[in-house]
């Protein structure tokens, strides 16, 4: 499998029907509810997979980062379905990509069996995760899923546990589906407790046994 995936990588950069193009912070790649013509391969970068309701609110399901193998083809598992995105692919970061017409991205892994049961299983993946978040939503359990998310995002940067700069509120209401006054009260009663601060570079964990506890259930906070 690892050989079909290093085949799938060096076919796409050798393409002719391929081309490099690149995006900055901020530029949609792939349009919710746009037909796609083209798949492209993430070579550099960060990039946010989002959906936008009827009602103008965000909500960002997954990211993709740069030169990930399968995971780092954007829009190929639309051409399983109607051929129409129902998310947004958008640029966190500058970006580099390879943009391959679908006919020759289909071509190539149509009779690539490990292939095609991986972007299964990326697809069951995406689909458990989503479900989980809408359970979540709908039980309202604000608390434990941020705590969760800050555990997630969590890096250890000059021996700190730290969560990125780019983690505010609001994207971080965006990734959970919760409004970012309820993701800013939940901070800083946090921030009171002393179980995280905020420094220059985002936010440090100082008490990570509390912080998991919040994200288990296991202690209760309220922040209204």
């Amino acid at each position: 499998m690892v050989a079909e995936f290093q085949e799938l990588k060096d076919f796409i950069l050798n393409l002719k029907g391929s081309k490099v193009c690149y995006f900055e912070k901020g530029d949609i790649i792939i349009k919710q509810d746009d037909k796609v013509d083209f798949v492209f391969y993430l070579v550099d970068g960060l990039i946010y997979r989002t959906v936008l309701s009827e009602k103008g609110d965000e909500t960002i399901y997954d990211t993709k980062s740069g030169d990930n193998q399968l995971k780092s083809l954007l829009g190929l598992l639309y051409l399983f379905d109607n051929g129409v995105s129902y998310t947004n692919f958008i640029a966190k970061t500058h970006c580099t990509c390879y943009k391959i017409p679908k006919e020759v991205i289909w071509k190539f892994i149509s009779d690539k069996p490990d292939i095609l049961r991986e972007l299964i299983n990326i697809a069951m993946n995406f689909y458990n995760s989503t479900i989980v978040l809408i359970q979540n939503k709908q039980q309202k359990k604000a608390v434990n899923r941020l705590c969760q998310f800050l555990l997630e995002q969590a890096n250890v940067v000059n021996g700190k546990l730290a969560v990125r700069k780019a983690c505010t509120n609001v994207e971080i209401s965006k990734f959970l589906g919760i409004h970012p006054v309820t993701s800013a009260r939940i901070i800083k009663c946090l921030i009171d407790e002393k179980v995280i601060v905020r420094c220059k570079n985002g936010l440090t964990i100082l008490d990570e046994n509390k912080l998991k506890e919040y994200a288990r259930e296991i202690r209760n906070m309220t922040y209204s």
